[in-house]
């Protein structure tokens, strides 16, 4: 186990496993019911917890759909969904459905609740569709975690080596932003300091709905090992207000 100080928070520290000690893990300690240990892709390498002010969160990569359905979540969970009855289940519906064929990064605490996510998809449209093509289509912590650094922590799924010859963009758009504590401006530097801790740089792109608010983000990273061709064109393409990249 390697233990680093953290910069989080004042008396905050991480607790990182590796696979030597991954070997080791008491399957109760983590919170994983015995039925989905061996369904989860490489449980050791991709759990690890986060001791927050004396609470243990679990940062749990590529979590699979039946473990995020073993789970709860935080009512104070749905920013995405503030226009539903009940924003926290439409929530965990979205994520259950996007573990089936996508990247579901879960944090979840001592009382098994999904206390936030990250999720990384295929596109969709067929110009967006390639094999070394990804993005990220959401990123939320629960209102009662904020500012402890989970989303940082979320983060690092992209050090995972898989990433290296990908290109992962995102669209961050400031009306789905939570402005209750913050202002526009404030909230935009938040995005783009998360999104620098992982290599991603801010690109201009034609596309209207960026266009609608200055404040809106368009970053996109490349995978230190990604094909040289396929960013220029990619890049290329962004001129042109499309991602044909025929």
């Amino acid at each position: 186990m390697i233990e680093k100080n953290s910069a989080i928070r004042k008396n905050c520290r991480l607790l990182f496993l590796d696979k030597t000690i991954s070997k080791k893990i008491n399957k109760q300690e983590v919170l994983i019911p015995k039925k989905y240990i061996k369904k989860i892709h490489n449980v050791g390498e991709d759990l690890r917890t986060i001791i927050i002010e004396k609470e243990k969160i679990y940062i749990l990569q590529n979590a699979q759909v039946n473990f995020i359905r073993s789970l709860k979540i935080s009512e104070h969970m749905g920013n995405f969904f503030k226009n539903f009855e009940d924003p926290a289940s439409e929530t965990k519906k979205m994520l259950e459905n996007l573990a089936e064929k996508n990247i579901v990064s879960t944090a979840y605490n001592g009382k098994n609740e999904i206390i936030g996510y990250l999720t990384v998809v295929k596109p969709e449209e067929k110009k967006f569709n390639f094999d070394k093509i990804y993005q990220i289509g959401a990123i939320e912590v629960s209102k009662d975690y904020r500012n402890l650094g989970i989303a940082m922590e979320l983060m690092k799924l992209f050090e995972n080596k898989f990433f290296d010859n990908k290109i992962v963009y995102t669209f961050c758009y400031s009306w789905h932003w939570d402005l209750t504590e913050c202002s526009k401006k404030e909230y935009r530097e938040k995005v783009l300091s998360l999104l620098h801790s992982q290599h991603f740089l801010e690109e201009y792109i034609d596309d209207i709905n960026i266009k609608m608010d200055p404040y809106n983000v368009f970053a996109v990273r490349y995978g230190k090992k990604a094909d040289a061709f396929l960013i220029k064109k990619f890049k290329r393409k962004l001129f042109k207000g499309d991602f044909s990249l025929s």
